[in-house]
């Protein structure tokens, strides 16, 4: 039972059973909501005082830091946006854990990256976010560097104790469109076998998404709860 790890804070009206150590995928097609689901759960954790890494590459550090200043305010990323000055002395006050990182880096040196803000924060990160996963690939793409990307995330999940939440896309076909269910066999590459936990998105209608949970490594799965979403705050509405 101990080496299931100590559970970890999962703020959606879902049943996983995420413990530290745990590799999550957030599998959806582009333009869906991953960023802002994923954004919105580091805030969460980065409030309640754990250390969080944000690995973005496929959204700008100076856009990720409107949508968490959004998010953790209550105000618009328009407004945030019409008066940076003020809006970057509140973030810094405010003084979450929250840190990110735009390094073009692969798979070969998060561990690194890791170990860096291990030095900075005097402890591992407790959740770390890839956003996305396949920015880490090195080599041809294809179903062997996919594979090796997941099981790179899921050593450094289990090597420091952190969450990893691994954001992918879907594969093409009916689901590429966004407003489709999805299932964790429609993600690219077929790495499903992997991750401890894996999560589906698709949209319901402008601010409400689906979130699926397609595996649970040691509970139930197959249930899908709807969210609202507040693209103007970066926010998920539960």
């Amino acid at each position: 039972m101990k080496e299931m790890g100590e559970p970890f804070p999962f703020p959606y009206p879902l049943p996983a059973d995420i413990r530290k150590g745990d590799l999550v995928m957030l599998l959806a097609a582009p333009k869906v909501g991953k960023s802002n689901i994923a954004i919105d759960w580091a805030c969460k954790v980065a409030g309640g005082g754990t250390p969080v890494l944000y690995c973005t590459t496929d959204t700008r550090v100076s856009e990720q830091a409107v949508r968490v200043t959004a998010n953790l305010s209550g105000e618009t990323k328009d407004t945030v946006k019409a008066d940076l000055d003020y809006w970057s002395g509140w973030l810094t006050g405010v003084g979450y854990p929250l840190r990110w990182s735009s390094a073009d880096i692969t798979e070969r040196h998060l561990m690194d990256l890791v170990e860096a803000e291990r030095q900075y924060w005097g402890e591992y990160p407790g959740m770390i976010v890839v956003d996305v996963a396949f920015d880490l690939m090195e080599g041809e793409e294809g179903p062997g560097t996919a594979r090796s990307v997941f099981r790179r995330l899921h050593s450094v999940a289990a090597r420091t104790g952190a969450v990893i939440l691994a954001l992918h896309h879907v594969k093409g076909g009916e689901a590429a469109d966004g407003n489709t269910w999805v299932g964790m066999s429609d993600a690219l590459y077929r790495v499903e076998r992997i991750p401890e936990i894996i999560l589906t998105a698709w949209r319901n209608n402008r601010d409400q998404i689906s979130l699926h949970l397609a595996k649970n490594r040691s509970g139930e799965d197959g249930i899908t709860r709807n969210l609202r979403v507040d693209w103007s705050r970066a926010k998920v509405v539960v």
